[in-house]
């Protein structure tokens, strides 16, 4: 079976309309075809991938540290047994935020924000309790994925959901048209209508309508439910 024939769920190496003599050929369409196919970076530019960054280290702290390294201390300070000095930290550190951990966590024991215990418990001083105090916020920024120092002043969760939600929104109308400018591309090419590019398509743009619309009506009860509160 050739490969624009297993690409296209055909039993048959001829799509009708057009014979393909030899691999090559059959290739050599298929190349043209997917050079010519819509491409996803138009739909989504560059500029989107800002949008999932988790820090700039653009807010400046009055105690001179990062963000990203308060959040740390915040993460030290969540369990008020405190936690093993040398308990697994997790991988968000690294991945997400860039931080070596035990290189701020041992700035953080030379300032006397933390401190060690004979049983190698690490505990908040009472200094580092009034930092973790001031910036617990910044654990439901990391939850819901938000740039720290682009959404620390005047930090709202709801509010944040709900842009982020019809961000979301954006993104997936534009998915929709990518699938659709796919779909009308591949009406282009001899097809057969089962064709797993139609069907997987199709079904992709039902299914993201639906989320669609259930964001919508997630927002507005969000709304209101902000609204009640203030």
């Amino acid at each position: 079976m050739g490969l624009f024939s297993k690409l296209f769920n055909n039993k048959s190496t001829v799509v009708k309309g057009r014979g393909y003599n030899s691999f090559d050929d059959e290739y050599d369409v298929y190349s043209k075809w997917l050079d010519s196919s819509p491409k996803f970076e138009d739909f989504f530019p560059k500029e989107d991938e800002q949008l999932i960054k988790r820090y700039s280290d653009k807010y400046k702290t009055d105690e001179g540290y990062k963000l990203r390294e308060i959040f740390l201390l915040v993460w030290w300070g969540r369990i008020k047994k405190g936690r093993q000095l040398n308990v697994a930290k997790p991988k968000y550190f690294i991945y997400d935020y860039n931080i070596n951990v035990d290189k701020v966590t041992n700035k953080f024991i030379s300032d006397k924000i933390l401190v060690v215990n004979e049983d190698n418990i690490v505990k908040l001083t009472e200094a580092g309790r009034d930092i973790y105090n001031k910036y617990l916020e910044l654990w439901n920024m990391h939850r819901n994925g938000a740039n720290l120092d682009s959404e620390f002043i005047g930090w709202n969760e709801i509010d944040y959901i709900v842009k982020q939600n019809n961000q979301k929104i954006k993104s997936i109308k534009k998915q929709i048209l990518y699938l659709e400018a796919g779909i009308n591309h591949n009406k282009s090419f001899p097809l057969p209508k089962t064709s797993r590019f139609f069907t997987d398509y199709t079904e992709s743009i039902n299914n993201d309508t639906q989320y669609v619309e259930e964001m919508k009506k997630e927002i507005i009860r969000l709304t209101e439910q902000n609204e009640s509160l203030m």
